[in-house]
């Protein structure tokens, strides 16, 4: 799980369409005198209370929503099966707008230029344990990162404000593409780099800028009976171009204010226990 892998995406863009943002006037064929501050921002759309990316790989474990309805806390007892008019309940799409700008303005390019950023996408698990020798008597628990980036593709998708021309505002897909397993229940941070070159006194500089946001990997959307009802969406698809059926809750972490509390929960009622660990 603690392999490192970067998903690359590259945005198309020439160096001369990007410096039309505003390259100063006396900028000459030398290039900038200084480069760009370049600043990445990701706001989350599938929680946006909570600023957070939400997922449900349905891995439940041993557990039965029949009969375990209250401890896994669900009025729905289909959650995360295939029952009747309900359809698929996994979740593993993650939506987050997304912009690139460069001494605080976004820029445009040439549609199918073919040089431009790259975009780098890490995803990381905050793994807790309780450490073996504590530094003080309170530190009941430490968190560790583990890069789980092998799992993940990030996609960017900008607007095409004219024809022929794009623009640095657009959305950000992310997709789980690992295995469902119980253990890859969590709490994730996504960070996101653009790098970019100019040319700087005559020579190449490549500056970039990064973004941080959360991303909540839940086992199971939490649901009740009153405020919280399941519904279905009818989506066409590459299989079923009149429509799959998808199982969506309005709030997956239903009475939680943030993951962390919520992926113990779920960690502890399929088994998982918190190791201990130096």
């Amino acid at each position: 799980m603690s392999h490192r892998i970067l998903v690359y995406v590259t945005l198309l863009m020439t160096v001369a369409g990007f410096l039309t943002w505003g390259a100063p006037s006396w900028a000459g064929s030398m290039g900038l005198i200084t480069p760009p501050i370049i600043q990445v921002r990701l706001i989350a759309e599938d929680d946006a209370r909570r600023n957070t990316g939400i997922m449900e790989l349905c891995t439940l474990g041993s557990l039965n929503p029949t009969v375990d309805a209250a401890k896994m806390r669900v009025s729905d007892t289909n959650t995360c099966t295939l029952s009747g008019a309900e359809g698929d309940w996994t979740n593993v799409h993650s939506i987050y707008k997304f912009t690139v700008t460069a001494n605080g303005q976004t820029f445009y390019w040439t549609t199918g230029s073919n040089q431009g950023p790259t975009v780098v996408c890490e995803v990381f698990l905050k793994h807790p344990r309780s450490p073996l020798n504590p530094e003080f008597p309170r530190q009941v628990l430490v968190t560790d990162s583990l890069d789980m980036s092998q799992y993940f593709i990030c996609e960017t998708r900008f607007k095409e404000p004219t024809p022929g021309s794009m623009e640095s505002v657009g959305v950000l897909d992310l997709y789980y593409v690992g295995p469902i397993n119980t253990a890859d229940i969590g709490a994730y941070g996504v960070v996101v780099t653009a790098l970019q070159t100019f040319k700087v006194l005559g020579v190449n500089t490549v500056v970039f800028g990064s973004d941080i946001q959360d991303l909540c990997v839940l086992g199971w959307p939490f649901n009740d009976a009153v405020n919280n009802v399941p519904y279905t969406l009818i989506i066409p698809t590459a299989a079923q171009p009149g429509g799959s059926k998808f199982t969506r809750v309005p709030d997956p972490l239903n009475g939680f204010t943030g993951c962390d509390d919520a992926v113990l929960f779920q960690r502890n009622a399929v088994g998982l226990t918190i190791p201990l660990g130096p």
